[in-house]
C-alpha cells in the first residue's frame, strides 16, 4: 500500500512536469468548424523521464476524437471517456487513464501531441489490453467506455489529493512525442478528418 501510495505521488508529479512546457490551453473557445478524427488503432510512444531517466509510455485509444475547444494556436479534439493513458515503468505496473484527447496545431511544422484533463481522482487499469477492448466495445454500444478493468479512486495522501484537487479541470498539453511511427499515426487522423454532424 505504501508503495503504492508512494508510486502514485511520484506518476503525479511526473505527469504534472512532462506535460507544462509546449503551448498552453489558454483562451478556449468553440470551433469553427465541428469535425472528427478517426484513431484506427490504440498507439503509444516512450519517453525517458526524469533524474533517473524512468521509462513512459504514453498512448492513445482507438475511437473517434471530436473538436471540442479551439485557439489561436490549435484544436482540442477530444474522446470518449478516458482515451489517454500513461504507464511508468515496466507493463505490471498499473496505467493511468486520463480525459482528453489529440491537440492539432493550426501551425503545419508541428506535429499533433496528446493532451489531458485532469481532474480530482486517480484512474488506473492493470490491464491495458482489455481495457483497450473494453473500450472500443464500450463505444460501439453506448458510445461511453466504461468497463469492469478500470479501478477509479480518490487518493488517500493528503498531498497527492491536494496535487489533483487543485488541479481538477487543467488542460495539460504533452510535449511532442518524439517519436516518427507515433506522430506519422496522428498525422493521419488529421488529414481523414470529417465534418461532424
Amino acid at each position: 500500500m505504501r508503495l503504492r501510495l508512494i508510486t502514485t505521488l511520484v506518476a503525479a508529479l511526473l505527469v504534472s512536469a512532462c506535460a507544462t512546457n509546449p503551448p498552453l490551453a489558454l483562451n478556449l473557445r468553440d470551433p469553427v468548424t465541428p469535425e472528427n478524427l478517426l484513431i484506427a488503432h490504440r498507439a503509444s510512444f516512450v519517453k525517458l523521464q526524469g533524474l533517473l531517466n524512468v521509462r513512459w509510455e504514453y498512448g492513445l485509444m482507438p475511437g473517434a476524437y471530436a473538436a471540442e475547444k479551439e485557439n489561436d494556436l490549435g484544436t482540442f479534439y477530444r474522446g470518449s471517456g478516458r482515451p489517454i493513458w500513461a504507464r511508468g515503468g515496466t507493463e505490471t505496473v498499473p496505467a493511468q487513464l486520463f480525459l482528453g484527447g489529440v491537440w492539432v496545431p493550426k501551425s503545419e511544422s508541428e506535429v499533433p501531441r496528446l493532451y489531458i484533463i485532469r481532474d480530482n481522482a486517480l484512474h488506473t487499469t492493470k490491464d491495458l489490453d482489455q481495457y483497450t477492448f473494453t473500450y472500443s466495445q464500450n463505444l460501439i454500444v453506448s458510445g461511453q467506455p466504461v468497463g469492469p478493468s478500470v479501478a477509479g479512486s480518490v487518493i488517500g495522501g493528503a498531498i497527492v489529493g491536494a496535487i489533483l484537487q487543485a488541479e481538477a479541470g487543467t488542460i495539460y498539453i504533452h510535449d511532442a512525442s518524439g517519436d516518427a511511427k507515433f506522430d506519422r499515426h496522428l498525422k493521419e487522423a488529421v488529414k481523414s478528418r470529417t465534418r461532424s454532424r
